[in-house]
């Protein structure tokens, strides 16, 4: 396991966005930091060197960012919840606005739509042109303002969650039509991951979490993903294997196996909460991002073999 700090234990500057690049040994990093130190760039996770800084398009720290193709153009959203798509490279890239009022971002790497959770939730193409919006129908019926958003890979299909419902829907993103409603019994979400074969939500306020297979619309590892859990703070689905891992505000990292309704790995790894999790590609690799100033980046065998453990920080 690998820890990286970026800032000094008694002055920390959150991380709070951190997303796997192509290769798994490339993290796209967003965090608050003080004038003059990286806010949105591309790290070398062996050398923990900084690739390449995009904080030029930067008015403020980066709140959510990830990789959204697979020519490494990057989504951002800033502090001031505007979101930007950017190209790969240096500051001679284009940046082209995306929205306003955003406070999340769902695409994958496979993907060539963005998912935009707001006031004013939006599903676009990497030109910037709208999909949909909470502004559309789904079946003829209008979508709550505040409908949290979240894409798979291909791009055709998306979760919402409006903000006071316990239904998750899962829509048909270019028909307009729900394919599946699924009962939570959760009050509305925080965060939604996507992908073929699962769909895991936050609840509202941290307040409890959950998993569905897409296939039978069923829970998945309800022993420890349900209403009622109140430390969960963001979240990400493995590539290929029936894992979700969660972050908390006390700074656990909890692996969930969904199949076996069991944990794999759980570990105390930053002093205060998470912001942000994902897992590389290739799904080998977990990295995490903490409100400490610091970034786990966690091999999956090396956490298959050691198991659960808890270990203070």
């Amino acid at each position: 396991m690998q820890r990286i700090e970026l800032s000094p234990p008694s002055d920390p500057r959150a991380i709070r966005s951190v997303d796997f690049g192509p290769a798994d040994r490339v993290l796209l990093v967003g965090r608050h930091s003080a004038d003059g130190q990286m806010r949105l760039a591309a790290m070398d996770v062996d050398s923990q060197k900084w690739e390449t800084s995009y904080d030029w398009a930067l008015e403020g720290a980066a709140t959510c960012a990830r990789y959204c193709d697979s020519h490494r153009r990057i989504v951002f959203v800033d502090e001031r919840e505007n979101a930007f798509l950017i190209g790969a490279g240096g500051g001679d890239a284009k940046v082209r606005p995306l929205g306003e009022r955003i406070q999340r971002v769902s695409t994958t790497a496979s993907s060539k739509l963005v998912g935009f959770s707001g006031d004013r939730s939006r599903i676009v193409d990497l030109a910037g042109n709208e999909v949909w919006s909470t502004d559309r129908l789904v079946d003829g019926k209008a979508v709550p303002k505040g409908t949290l958003a979240a894409i798979d890979g291909s791009g055709g299909s998306a979760a919402l969650m409006a903000p006071n419902d316990v239904e998750l829907m899962l829509v048909d993103v270019p028909a307009s039509r729900v394919r599946q409603r699924i009962a939570t019994a959760l009050s509305g979400g925080e965060a939604i991951a996507l992908n073929d074969r699962w769909v895991a939500v936050i609840g509202r306020g941290m307040h409890g979490c959950g998993v569905w297979s897409r296939m039978t619309g069923t829970a998945a590892g309800d022993r420890f993903c349900k209403a009622g859990q109140n430390n969960n703070t963001c979240q990400a689905l493995h590539p290929s294997r029936p894992l979700v891992a969660y972050g908390t505000i006390a700074g656990y990292v909890v692996i969930v196996d969904l199949e076996a309704n069991d944990i794999l790995y759980m570990e105390k790894l930053h002093r205060t909460r998470l912001w942000d999790m994902a897992f590389s590609a290739a799904g080998e690799h977990l990295a995490t991002a903490g409100d400490d100033g610091t970034i786990n980046v966690i091999p999956l065998a090396e956490v298959e073999t050691l198991g659960t453990s808890r270990v203070p920080v």
